[in-house]
Parts: C-alpha cells; sequence; structure tokens
C-alpha cells in the first residue's frame, strides 16, 4: 500500500547536537497523520516506521504511539513503547474521520523528513500525503480531579469539561442512579463514588478510593450543595441543619480530609453563589451558607500559605440546573426562570457550561497566581 520514503532534504542543514540546541530539530509535540483506508493500513505503516525510523541520538528506544477514529482508542505496537513520564503522553482520538495520528518522540526522526529553521516538513513520499502539525495538549493532561455533586448540573458540566481537557475525574452524588447516567455521558476517565458529603465515613470512602487508584489529586472541586426557599418567621431546625450540614460541614470536610492527597500546584475550588454577597428573599438560611463558602476560602488562603496549594471561590448565579428548578412549584419553573432572567443585566440565566469553563480556569495554571479570591459566573447580577 505504501512505498518507501524517498524524499530528499528540501533545506540541508546536519543533525549535530550544536543545531539540536538552537532548536532546529526539537518537535516533540509533532505528529505524523495518514489517511488509511482502513485499520490494517495503519498497522502496515507502523511496520514502515520500524524499518525507516533513525534516530539522531546515539541510545535509545524509538517511542510512536498511534490512534485512529476508526478504532477509537490508542494502540500501542510493541515495538515502539511509550515513555512513562511526561516528555510523551498517549495522543487523543482526532476528531476526523478515516485519519490516523502517529506521535514520535523528539529524539527520532523518519528518514526523509526533515525541519527547516521555520520548522516546515519535507514532504515523504508515500502515496499517502504525510505532514507534520502540532499536538494541542489538554489543560489538565494527567491532573486527578475529585468534584462533589458530579452527577448533575454544574458539577456533571465541570466533569466532562474536565475529561475533555485530559483530566482522570472522581465524582460523588448522594442517589446512585444519577451518578449511574452521569457515569454514561461523561464517558471514560471518570469513577463515580455514591456518598453524602455531610457523612464523614462517605468522605473517608471516596478518598480512600482516591488514594488507591490514583494516589493524590491534583484539583479538588467542593460542588456539592443544596438549598430550599423558606421566608424568616417559616423556617424549622430540619432546614437550618440541613442546608448547613451539607454546605458548610460537607465542603469542610471534604477540603480537610482532602488536603492529604495535595501537593505543590493544586487547586481547590469552592463553590459559592451570588447569594452570599447580596440579600435574596425567602433564600437566608442558604445564603448564610454560602458567605460561610466565602470565608472559608480567604482563611484557608492564610492556613496554605507555604504549601503551594491554592483555593478559590466560583460563585454563579442564577444558572439553568437541576437545583434551580427545584425551587420552584410544580409546573412553575419557567416562570421562576423568568424572573430570575429579568434581574440579570445580560437578560438571560447561565448555562452549566459557562460556570464548567471558569471552573477550568481555576483548575488550570491559568490561574496560578490566584488564592483567596472569588470568581463570578452570573452575568452581572451582583456585580451592579
Amino acid at each position: 500500500m505504501f512505498r518507501s520514503p524517498g524524499a530528499e532534504r528540501l533545506q540541508g542543514f546536519g543533525e549535530s547536537l550544536a543545531e539540536r540546541s538552537e532548536g532546529i530539530l526539537d518537535f516533540r509535540r509533532n505528529f505524523l497523520e495518514v489517511e488509511p483506508v482502513d485499520d490494517p493500513i495503519s498497522l502496515q505503516f507502523l511496520e514502515l516506521l520500524n524499518e525507516h525510523l533513525v534516530t539522531d541520538i546515539a541510545d535509545g528506544s524509538p517511542q510512536v504511539a498511534i490512534t485512529s477514529r476508526l478504532v477509537g482508542k490508542v494502540e500501542q505496537d510493541q515495538r515502539f513503547p511509550l515513555a512513562t513520564d511526561n516528555s510523551q503522553r498517549s495522543v487523543q482520538p482526532t476528531d476526523k474521520a478515516r485519519c490516523c495520528h502517529f506521535a514520535c518522540s523528539s529524539q527520532y526522526l523518519l528518514k526523509g523528513a526533515y525541519f527547516n529553521k521555520e520548522k516546515q516538513a519535507s514532504i515523504l513520499y508515500f502515496e499517502a500525503v504525510i505532514i507534520f502539525q502540532e499536538i494541542e495538549m489538554g489543560r489538565l493532561e494527567g491532573k486527578i480531579a475529585v468534584i462533589t455533586g458530579g452527577n448533575s448540573g454544574i458539577g456533571l458540566a465541570t466533569a466532562k469539561r474536565f475529561v475533555a481537557e485530559g483530566a482522570e475525574i472522581f465524582i460523588t452524588g448522594r442517589r446512585q442512579e444519577e451518578l449511574d447516567r452521569a457515569v454514561e455521558t461523561i464517558g471514560s476517565g471518570v469513577t463515580a463514588v455514591q456518598g453524602d458529603v455531610s457523612s464523614l465515613d462517605d468522605l473517608d470512602r471516596l478518598f480512600a478510593t482516591v488514594r488507591a487508584k490514583s494516589g493524590r489529586i491534583d484539583i479538588l472541586f467542593a460542588n456539592a450543595g443544596l438549598g430550599k426557599l423558606a421566608p424568616l418567621g417559616t423556617i424549622d431546625e430540619a432546614l437550618f441543619d440541613l442546608t448547613f450540614d451539607v454546605n458548610v460541614k460537607g465542603t469542610l470536610f471534604t477540603v480537610q480530609k482532602a488536603l492529604p492527597l495535595m501537593q505543590a500546584g493544586g487547586s481547590i475550588i469552592l463553590t459559592g453563589s451570588t447569594t452570599g454577597s447580596t440579600g435574596t428573599p425567602a433564600f437566608s438560611i442558604y445564603s448564610a451558607t454560602k458567605a460561610a463558602i466565602r470565608n472559608f476560602a480567604r482563611s484557608w488562603a492564610l492556613d496554605l500559605r507555604g504549601t503551594g496549594i491554592r483555593v478559590n471561590v466560583l460563585s454563579p448565579g442564577a444558572t439553568e440546573t437541576p437545583g434551580l428548578k427545584g425551587l420552584a412549584n410544580a409546573g412553575e419553573e419557567d416562570a421562576l426562570l423568568e424572573r430570575f432572567a429579568s434581574q440579570i443585566p445580560l437578560g438571560r440565566i447561565g448555562h452549566p457550561e459557562e460556570t464548567a469553563a471558569l471552573a477550568l480556569f481555576l483548575a488550570s495554571d491559568d490561574s496560578s497566581f490566584m488564592t483567596g479570591s472569588e470568581v463570578f459566573a452570573d452575568g452581572g447580577a451582583a456585580q451592579v
């Protein structure tokens, strides 16, 4: 199917270490792309690589990974072991149909493939055209994340976004049926642990699972929470205890029990709310718990001084989630959403994916100089 490569050097230069130090041969994140007829063609191409892969460094083993939309997962030829460190990661399946990606380590060149100083590759003369491109790694590639309340709403949207950005995640929720649906929606890269964050035994079980499977936590999103409308004069002890147990006690012990698994560079995200900084009728108990969350972040940022672990609050405004709709009486959900939208400068309520995008920012190194802060995704509701 393929002819042996017979490309000539379009830009003449040697392969000396001096040139490598100038970056001419530094293309670790490049990959080869071909369009095969079917998967056996991919394997034939690997055999071709085996014949024509050469090194410009004295020793070491070629490192090549292959993935295809046709196979749907990374396949590895045993003759080309993948590196175990961060110098090379698995290639993610491409969105292009009928396409295979081959990732080559920076220490190796295919015969006939050479870069000029602008890193433009000459064409290898196969029957299929081969080009060099850059692999765009996910912003959370290789990270381990725990998301409480990850079975619906903002937690579920964030779980999906984190996995799409390369993270391995653990999600919790009180209802197993919802967790099962969430896992099916998210796909690979997720472990679900049923539990209630207000139960210390359930939290111990969660973090024992994380320790056994992954050994560490890079990102903790303490997102689980609940609330119920109750104007002053109708608040009872049961509502007070439930709301503070989940929102305040649950957040406190989620973070405290996760800390032994975290290290420098870790990010803790606490779900706050616009209600923590504004007055909201019939919602004083929930609002008080979110005000507590805001102060947790301020105080914990000081407690964590010197650890390299950041803690910030993500405060959404009215967002279209099951929790928000659950505040309305049956059949009045749309009217409630319209009422919230009328109070927001942008004229609409938020989507969970919009808050998830902000959670990604706080989880990633993009927010590496932030701690003790509060970031809003509220359409301006608490800002004007």
